[in-house]
């Protein structure tokens, strides 16, 4: 197996959740010094993503049409398979742009999932002695054990309330089956404070109005963030045209 292969098994089985601890970090790692893994990374991620919301028979089609012309014009090449699958996941990025600019009838369900993400863990510096309980949430919750992470973020004394209530949103909307209305309620309590998780607890918020079905709510919620130039304006602003 090439190193390349073998970058695109270890990102396959990272977000399978079948990594060990140990290789986990090295992976997280490797994400911060190899540029070139960490675009790989992102266009599994791509994706992913695309594939929850691409359900249109047309779209589906065309996904099919760009992998069929990749793998003729790969035919005798000695890349492997998954470089036609990183060229596919571009094309479908592209489609799903489309189909947000020139479509307005996504569902609830699909607008949620396509821009749904689970925030980037708060880092830290990993010392010898024993881990508190805020640093044994964030590894947890690195290793998508959220449920775990949840518990070790409410023990975490002394820890800010507005970090711990972001993080423990983001736990309770990524659990299966996921909490939503609980999660809507800790970003509100982010949202109560004056901190640097405001811009973000609030596209959090108008997530979760979307998932609830509360479409009004979620429309108040997005146009503030586009009148401020929040967090993710132009994603807010792509959002509240869809949800005309």
């Amino acid at each position: 197996m090439n190193s390349e292969q073998a970058n695109y098994e270890l990102i396959d089985r990272y977000h399978n959740k079948e990594l060990s601890s140990e290789e986990l970090k090295d992976f997280e790692n490797k994400l911060q010094v190899d540029k070139e893994f960490s675009q790989e990374n992102e266009m599994y991620i791509i994706s992913r993503r695309s594939m929850r919301v691409v359900g249109r028979k047309e779209l589906k089609d065309k996904m099919r049409s760009f992998e069929k012309e990749i793998q003729e014009k790969s035919s005798g090449s000695s890349r492997p398979s998954y470089y036609r699958y990183f060229a596919v996941a571009a094309s479908i990025a592209v489609l799903i742009g489309a189909y947000w600019i020139f479509d307005s009838s996504m569902n609830d369900q699909d607008l949620y999932t396509a821009n749904f993400e689970v925030y980037d863990s708060p880092t830290y510096v990993r010392g010898t002695g024993t881990l508190s309980n805020w640093q044994l949430g964030i590894e947890a919750y690195n290793e998508r054990r959220f449920l775990k992470a949840y518990d070790h973020f409410e023990n975490a004394n002394g820890q800010a309330s507005y970090l711990k209530d972001f993080y423990q949103a983001q736990c309770l909307a990524s659990m299966d089956p996921p909490l939503i209305k609980e999660a809507l309620e800790k970003c509100e309590l982010v949202l109560n404070n004056n901190n640097t998780y405001v811009e973000q607890a609030k596209w959090y918020k108008g997530l979760f109005h979307i998932k609830l079905g509360e479409k009004e709510s979620a429309r108040t919620t997005f146009q503030e963030i586009v009148n401020q130039d929040g967090y993710n304006s132009k994603k807010a602003s792509k959002i509240l045209n869809s949800l005309d």
